[in-house]
């Protein structure tokens, strides 16, 4: 981006738009699986998981409603006006906190899962001070959205970005590695069980590498197109991955 203008809004609010289809079809797989989920073990599981499952799926709700809105106001009410697309809307950096939100809370989900099933406290805890800097970070990230008013300007805080993506990676990457260590180590010798553990094995291994890929999606397109919003086209759907991959399990 030059200036305070947009040289090509094929690969700025272009690739914006096809993440928001990317999310929209996302979030109705979620609803899909947050009616299932209530609908199977409503009546079974803890109060506190059945209350934790409703706020992770208000949030996705209300992270899709903001980046329907975002790409509403820059696409239809601010349609032909150019020099707006530069302009960084605060619903753009509100949404980046609601998405490492949910990211942040269901790696501390694993991160107990993990403490359940190996019963060290010790990888638990990384995870958790990964997440946490990834959370900090996207909070820093929505009041850099605020102060420094244009996408042009954001070069200046790519450090911001490309800290806490890279520590969701490493929880990511934690989670899946240890689970699968610790699920390893509880194979019982008979078929039906470790049956079992190794669908749960597989399954945490194609979840924490689907999130890191994505995520690594993000960083590269940061690295390699600065001035574009390619980033976004992966960013956005980021949240319902990490939704999807909780309901799922």
């Amino acid at each position: 981006m030059s200036g305070h203008a947009v040289a090509d809004i094929r690969n700025t609010y272009g690739c914006t738009f096809i993440g928001l289809i990317v999310s929209v079809m996302l979030f109705g797989i979620t609803t899909l699986q947050t009616w299932i989920y209530y609908w199977q073990y409503g009546n079974r599981d803890q109060k506190a998981l059945k209350l934790f499952i409703a706020v992770i799926f208000l949030l996705d709700a209300l992270h899709t409603t903001l980046c329907i809105y975002s790409v509403y106001w820059y696409l239809v009410l601010n349609f032909g006006n150019v020099e707006i697309l530069d302009t960084s809307l605060w619903a753009m950096g509100v949404q980046v906190d609601v998405n490492t939100l949910i990211d942040y809370m269901v790696q501390l989900f694993y991160a107990r899962r993990v403490y359940i099933v190996g019963g060290s406290i010790v990888i638990p805890i990384i995870i958790v001070i990964f997440g946490t800097a990834s959370f900090a970070l996207g909070l820093v990230f929505t009041v850099k959205v605020n102060t420094l008013e244009f996408w042009s300007r954001f070069g200046s805080i790519a450090w911001v970005t490309n800290t806490g993506l890279g520590s969701a990676v490493v929880a990511d990457i934690l989670i899946a590695l240890s689970m699968c260590w610790f699920l390893y180590h509880k194979r019982t010798g008979f078929a039906r069980t470790d049956s079992v553990i190794m669908t749960l094995m597989t399954y945490s291994i194609h979840s924490g590498l689907l999130t890191s890929v994505l995520t690594c999606a993000v960083l590269i397109s940061l690295a390699v197109a600065p001035s574009t919003l390619y980033s976004f086209m992966f960013f956005f759907p980021m949240s319902k991955f990490y939704a999807n991959s909780l309901l799922a399990m």
